[in-house]
């Protein structure tokens, strides 16, 4: 290893490969964290959680279009069978959804009249 910084400029590193890791910290971490804790204030928690499964979908796409990535029919029936999953999650929330007073809690079977309203201290 060399003792020079890893920000310093080599032949090894490219103005792309810079622009990319810029890129990432910017768009895939900061603003990426920030909207996610956004939603996690904001919106019903099973559609937050299928972030996780979309985030490839959307990867995989970004790589065909962005770098000319190749497509094969087995990623293709992969990324359908996710966003399927994803859909039915995503429908059956918004079917089972309880409208709550601020401050209601919901049972563990989604009754919201099994438990007493939430004490605020």
């Amino acid at each position: 290893m060399s003792g020079g910084s890893c920000c310093t400029r080599s032949a090894s590193r490219s103005d792309r490969s810079i622009f990319g890791l810029c890129y990432l910290i910017v768009f895939g971490s900061l603003l990426g964290y920030s909207a996610y804790v956004w939603l996690l204030a904001n919106a019903p928690i099973a559609k937050v959680s299928t972030y996780a499964y979309v985030n490839p979908v959307v990867a995989i796409a970004l790589g065909v279009i962005v770098l000319d990535e190749s497509l094969t029919l087995r990623i293709v029936a992969g990324a359908l069978l996710i966003l399927a999953a994803v859909a039915i999650v995503l429908r059956r929330e918004a079917r089972t959804a309880v409208p709550l007073e601020p401050g209601q809690v919901v049972g563990p079977n989604g009754d919201a009249g099994q438990l007493a309203p939430a004490r605020r201290s």
